[in-house]
């Protein structure tokens, strides 16, 4: 894992001696540029100081700024994404759980059976929560129901998907009513069966159910499901099956934090390309036609 770490970071580094390569020849660019359009361009440009605090050459952003982004490896892009899927995560199930009242959610999720034993992430626990909370369960319910999604998950889960996949995709199809996502996870019964089951247990139709009481035989319905299955998490993560399941969960995690070092780099670019990009949008087209050609 350090390894991988250590040689993302000698990437980004030469992405950044990159970057101010193009700077430099950006600079010696605007000079041409200003004489051309006969306006002064209102940025300022310090350059690159671990990462770039500045971006605004007006030739940079339309001659260099998409070679530039290029330049990101496919690795470095993911990580990029990973970063914003880990803050999207956590601020998702915030707002969820706020507008719906709930407390306790940050803290209930890193309890998760699959969260502390490693072989699932927090974001996507924590989006998996999220889910579940929108769609009307209780904290309670929603915790239940992802601990026994996970326990069917460990070697119920369809062949495509790893363990984090397997339970956010049906926590999906719960909040869609979709069985088939469901089945993702290994439970494979269909949830409309699952309610009608619980209908007949309370002695009454399927159409004079509450929303809450359906929400309730679907989680009674997981439950029994996966009684077969309790106990996988423990299992598995003894063996060298949850070994991988561990890494490929902390490789995410790396990743999300190698994501953040690069944003250092994203985030000025794209904060500073605005009033450039503002200024060109204000130019008369003769001149925007002279930007481009400089």
């Amino acid at each position: 894992m350090a390894t991988n770490k250590r040689k993302v970071e000698i990437d980004l580094d030469l992405t950044l001696k990159s970057y101010e390569v193009k700077l430099r020849d950006a600079e010696r660019q605007i000079g041409k540029l200003q004489s051309k359009i006969g306006k002064p361009i209102p940025v300022k440009v310090t350059g690159v100081e671990g990462a770039i605090n500045q971006v605004g050459k007006l030739s940079f952003v339309f001659n260099n700024l998409k070679t530039t982004l290029q330049t990101l490896s496919a690795p470095l892009r993911e990580f990029n994404d990973e970063a914003l899927r880990v803050e999207a995560a956590a601020k998702g199930l915030d707002k969820i759980a706020k507008f719906k009242g709930v407390e306790g959610a940050n803290e209930a999720v890193k309890n998760l059976k699959a969260v502390k034993s490693g072989i699932i992430d927090l974001a996507t626990a924590q989006t998996s929560l999220k889910n579940l909370l929108a769609s009307g369960y209780s904290l309670e319910q929603s915790i239940q129901t992802l601990d026994n999604l996970s326990e069917a998950a460990v070697y119920g889960r369809a062949a495509h998907l790893d363990m984090a996949g397997a339970v956010l995709t049906a926590t999906e199809g719960l909040r869609q009513n979709r069985s088939t996502l469901v089945d993702n996870s290994g439970v494979t019964r269909n949830l409309s069966d699952m309610v009608k089951d619980y209908a007949k247990e309370v002695g009454i139709t399927t159409a004079r159910l509450t929303e809450q009481q359906k929400i309730q035989a679907v989680v009674n319905g997981i439950q029994k499901e996966t009684l077969a299955l309790q106990g996988s998490i423990n299992e598995v993560t003894n063996s060298s099956a949850g070994a991988q399941l561990r890494a490929q969960a902390e490789y995410k995690k790396t990743r999300a934090e190698l994501g953040i070092l690069l944003q250092q780099v994203i985030t000025p670019l794209a904060e500073n390309s605005i009033p450039v990009l503002q200024f060109f949008n204000g130019l008369s087209s003769g001149m925007q036609t002279t930007a481009l050609a400089a």
